[in-house]
């Protein structure tokens, strides 16, 4: 076969997004950062922004090249967070398997999400090797270096739609350089001088 088996499914009965929910899916920039108070699903949109994005091919022999990482902070939360939110709204037909010890989901059609933690700047290097459509759940709690650090592995062979996005509160040791891209729209201090020139509003959607 050069396809999966596709079926119909109502995902609004596990997700029903906001507007501007929407809108963040709807994003092509190649950042976005969906803000707000605890409680409106922000974690669950990522899951599925990154479930999405593995399904966007129904041929496995592209598909296999598809990976997605949802990182967060450290690992206790990413378990008290990602995955218990993962299993929690995630039905299992719409996927073939999960390892636990990896913390990765291999969707119907072979691409795969995985689940990680970047409690050190250093940890960017675990990911090496790989490229990803990458997203950072709780952004403001990593630091400039750690959104950065992963540039290299932000890519994919097939699809043209690879970026980097976050969703968090106002809160953290990464809220200044947050605020300062995503919301005031101008270079954070933590910026060298070839990032600072390099800077463009418009590469960084911001959805409150």
């Amino acid at each position: 076969k050069t396809g999966v088996e596709r079926f119909q499914y109502d995902f609004s009965k596990i997700y029903d997004p906001y507007p501007k929910q929407r809108a963040f899916h709807a994003s092509c920039a190649p950042f976005a950062f969906l803000g707000g108070a605890a409680g409106p699903g922000k974690t669950l949109c990522e899951i599925v922004e990154q479930m999405v994005a593995c399904n966007e091919f129904g041929d496995p022999l592209q598909a296999k090249q598809v990976h997605t990482l949802l990182l967060r902070r450290t690992h206790p939360k990413l378990e008290q967070t990602v995955i218990t939110r993962f299993r929690e709204k995630i039905p299992k037909e719409l996927y073939r398997s999960y390892n636990e010890a990896k913390k990765v989901v291999e969707w119907l059609n072979g691409a795969t999400t995985h689940f990680g933690s970047m409690q050190y700047e250093h940890n960017a290097w675990d990911y090496q090797g790989q490229w990803f459509h990458i997203g950072y759940d709780e952004l403001c709690e990593f630091t400039f270096k750690q959104l950065m650090a992963t540039s290299a592995w932000n890519r994919c062979p097939v699809s043209p739609h690879t970026r980097k996005y976050g969703s968090g509160n106002p809160i953290g040791v990464g809220a200044g350089w947050v605020k300062k891209l995503f919301v005031d729209h101008v270079p954070c201090d933590e910026m060298d001088d070839t990032q600072r020139l390099a800077y463009k509003p418009a590469d960084y959607d911001y959805f409150p």
